[in-house]
Parts: C-alpha cells; sequence; structure tokens
C-alpha cells in the first residue's frame, strides 16, 4: 500500500473528502480482501480518532499523537534504570526526576523568551504585531503565526476559511489577519489562547485582567514510605541476584519465612537432617 494514497485519506480536511478517498482507496486495493476487511473492522471504526476531518473539531494544539506520553514513559525507565527497586526507592528517584525535569523547562522557557530567531521577530511586521509579542508569546506558536503571515500575503490564495486552523490552534489565521490589516488593529498576545503564553492565566474576566494560577498547597510532613526491614540469615552474607521477593516485616516475625534452596543454607540443611536420620536408624 503506498504512503501517499494513506496520507489522502488520513489529511482529509472534510468528511466528504475523507469517504471519497476511503472508497478510492478500497476499489485500488479490491483484489487484496484481507485487507479491505481488516480496514473496515479495525480502522474505519476508530476514524474519529486520526483523520484530521475529524480531529479538527476539537483544540488540541497539534498533540493528536502519543509521542509526548511515550517520551515521559521512556525518561522515567531511564532514571529506573532496573526492575529492583523498593517502594521508597521509587518515590525518591521519581521526586528527584520531577525537580530536573522543572529545573530544565524553566531554563528552556528563559532562553525561549531571551533569544528571539530573526524569523520570528515580531519587529518584522510593525504595521501588524505588537513588537512585544516575543516576549509574551513562545515561539512554537510564533512558527504557526509566521506561516499565516506569509498566507496572508499570498493575494491569490483566495479559499474561504474552514475556521479549523483557530478552532485547532487557538491562533489567527490569514483570513483572520487580513481582516485585522484591513482594519488597522494590531495582533496582540490577547489574540492567542492561554495554552501559547508563557505566563498562563487560569481564565480571562469581562475587563480583561488575567487571573493567575494559585499557589501550590503545602508539602505533606516528611514521607509516609520508610526503607524495608533488612533480615539477618546466618553464615556469611552473599551477593544474591535472584528476582525473588525478600520476606514481609510480618512474614519475618511470625517464622513463615522459609529459607531459599542452594547456597543458602535450604537444600544443605535438608541433605545433614537426611543423613543424620540415616545414621539413627542404622545403629
Amino acid at each position: 500500500m503506498r504512503h501517499a494514497k494513506i496520507k489522502q485519506v488520513v489529511y482529509a480536511q472534510t468528511e466528504e473528502a475523507f469517504e471519497t478517498a476511503y472508497s478510492a482507496l478500497k476499489t485500488k486495493y479490491a483484489d487484496q480482501p484481507s485487507l479491505i476487511e481488516y480496514l473496515d473492522q479495525h480502522k474505519y471504526p476508530k476514524r474519529h480518532g486520526f483523520v484530521k476531518a475529524f480531529t479538527s473539531r476539537y483544540r488540541h494544539f497539534g498533540h493528536c499523537v502519543t509521542s509526548q506520553g511515550e517520551r515521559g514513559h521512556s525518561e522515567l525507565k531511564a532514571y529506573l534504570q532496573n526492575n529492583r527497586h523498593t517502594l521508597l526507592d521509587l518515590k525518591d528517584r521519581w521526586v528527584v526526576m520531577s525537580r530536573v525535569f522543572r529545573v530544565n523547562y524553566q531554563k528552556d522557557l528563559a532562553l525561549a523568551r531571551d533569544r528571539v530567531y530573526h524569523d520570528l521577530n515580531a519587529k518584522r511586521w510593525p504595521d501588524l504585531l505588537n513588537p512585544k509579542l516575543n516576549q509574551q508569546i513562545v515561539p512554537e506558536a510564533m512558527k504557526l503565526l509566521v506561516q499565516q503571515l506569509h498566507l496572508m500575503k499570498d493575494e491569490v490564495n483566495q479559499r474561504p476559511c474552514s475556521g479549523s486552523f483557530e478552532r485547532v490552534n487557538g491562533i489567527p489565521c490569514y483570513h483572520t489577519l487580513r481582516t485585522l490589516r484591513a482594519l488597522k488593529s494590531m495582533v496582540g498576545c490577547e489574540d492567542f489562547h492561554p495554552h501559547w503564553h508563557f505566563q498562563r492565566p487560569v481564565a480571562s474576566p469581562a475587563d480583561g485582567a488575567a487571573r493567575h494560577l494559585p499557589a501550590p498547597p503545602p508539602a505533606p510532613p516528611g514521607p509516609t514510605i520508610f526503607a524495608p526491614h533488612r533480615v539477618v540469615t546466618r553464615g556469611r552474607t552473599r551477593k544474591d541476584r535472584s528476582t525473588r521477593r525478600d520476606p514481609s516485616q510480618f512474614e519475618a516475625t511470625a517464622g513463615i519465612a522459609r529459607p531459599r534452596p542452594g547456597r543458602l543454607g535450604g537444600e544443605r540443611s535438608a541433605v545433614r537432617s537426611l543423613a543424620s536420620l540415616t545414621s539413627l536408624a542404622s545403629s
């Protein structure tokens, strides 16, 4: 199956265009009934989750895949390194990872605000953009806005506005920019969704003043997870590489914990007991 045919189906702008492209795809590969059956049973019922004609109805800011979640999972596994951790160790590693992520995120955010690329500089459009826009809006939103500014300058492009760009990203499209240019109005941070602000407000009251996030709650006093109890065994301490769990505290104190077989004493004790019983029986 060619990649171009799949892109025509997935990136169809309207529901009618999707149905047309999907029907053309099934006609082209009609000689593969197993493929058509798979698409009809497993992909077509889930079309609302990945086809652009349906996902563009919602504001998702371009995040329509699970890459961000998979990246976070990968970073957590990198901090854990292996699966031999106690509950307290897991908690400590999670705290360290969260702190490192927060410090790096704040550093990258400060660099993005101070270092403005020439292509994204709002001063290149002094008649339309607020010159302080780079200190208020993140660079990713400025990239999308610059794309719309180039489309605005293309007078040959006179397609009607579908509203999907503003609905998905919360950024003015080139149709809105043309209207603002005709009205001689400036584009400011209030024209962007709070998702793209360096300082995100929770909501905007009727007078336009932004309400910021409240102070975080105080941290709980001390950890509620304690280090595991160390069990003292007989003989010289040996490095155990087994993945079997250690006995719990109530098992160790109640005498339920059984010695492990092998070099830790289980099998040798059984052999010595059997030998002593045999010698007593023979005597």
